[in-house]
């Protein structure tokens, strides 16, 4: 008899995923792990094949959560704590809706090799340091989680306003008091001596400062009882009084069961690092809307 051949395997070990970063007290149920350096090619799931193909440039290795492939409402969910200034990305199937609490974004990508099947889109919350993610009620396909620059909020009643006025109504608002900002025909009051005609537009000015040259988020918290969109102009000016962009904003209603909203939107082009206004004024026929506070990041 010919003398049997006995195959040899060569066992190739597996490289386990690089830690992450800027996570800590990481409590993780079965068929989740936390890992560093995201990058394409790696597995998307604890238990299949598909991969990352493409990863947007801001998101490459940054922290993420390597999930199961299938959860239920009954499965539990990852929490764990930020150790940095953070923004998580999670992403879900196209067709479901922003979170609430979250912002979609649809400018950045993140595709799968199942992607053709099942596209996905990016929804982002930001987090400081010492504050606990809680995924609860959330089914993520993946989760991404980068390091940004802190936040600054600006309380609108430090602002400097023109026709509008202080108030106290509704409650829920985050400093001393909200600004309300009426149409021009409104009575308001300033806190900025006049230096126009007495037929003064109604103006809300923010001054901010920016350390480093970059666009920027600017996030509007608000309350309107207006059932329309309240269109308002921003101007952006510099520290010498120079106009740099002029942008139209739209503030929508607020939702079912909302009390105050946030408007979230950019200074559309980099800014330099320096000091700046961040000026709005409402059209002629804009309704009542009241500012809490800006959150530029």
């Amino acid at each position: 008899m010919p003398e049997a051949l006995a195959a040899a395997v060569i066992a190739i070990p597996v490289r386990p995923l690089p830690p992450p970063q800027s996570l800590t007290n990481i409590s993780l149920p079965p068929g989740w792990v936390a890992a560093g350096h995201v990058k394409m090619g790696q597995r998307v799931h604890t238990d299949s094949s598909v991969t990352f193909t493409q990863i947007a440039p801001n998101l490459t290795d940054a922290d993420w959560l390597q999930t199961p492939s299938t959860l239920t409402p009954e499965s539990s969910r990852p929490r764990f704590t930020v150790t940095d200034h953070v923004e998580v990305y999670i992403a879900l199937p196209a067709a479901q809706p922003t979170p609430e609490t979250w912002i979609a974004s649809p400018d950045l990508a993140l595709l799968t090799s199942a992607s053709k099947t099942q596209p996905l889109a990016l929804h982002r919350r930001r987090y400081a340091p010492g504050q606990t993610v809680d995924l609860t009620g959330l089914s993520p396909v993946s989760l991404l989680i980068r390091p940004v620059r802190a936040s600054f909020v600006y309380q609108a009643e430090d602002s400097s306003f023109a026709g509008a006025a202080l108030t106290t109504s509704p409650s829920g608002y985050t400093g001393r008091s909200a600004v309300a900002l009426p149409a021009s025909s409104a009575p308001a009051s300033s806190n900025t001596p006049p230096t126009g005609p007495s037929e003064q537009k109604p103006t809300l000015t923010y001054t901010i400062e920016v350390g480093v040259g970059s666009r920027y988020g600017l996030n509007f918290r608000y309350t309107t009882a207006s059932h329309e969109p309240i269109v308002v102009e921003q101007q952006i000016i510099t520290h010498e009084d120079r106009l740099l962009r002029t942008d139209t904003l739209t503030f929508p209603p607020l939702k079912n069961r909302e009390t105050w909203s946030v408007l979230h939107t950019r200074t559309g082009s980099s800014i330099n690092a320096g000091t700046y206004q961040i000026r709005l004024s409402p059209t002629s026929s804009s309704p009542l809307l009241i500012l809490d506070s800006l959150e530029v990041e």
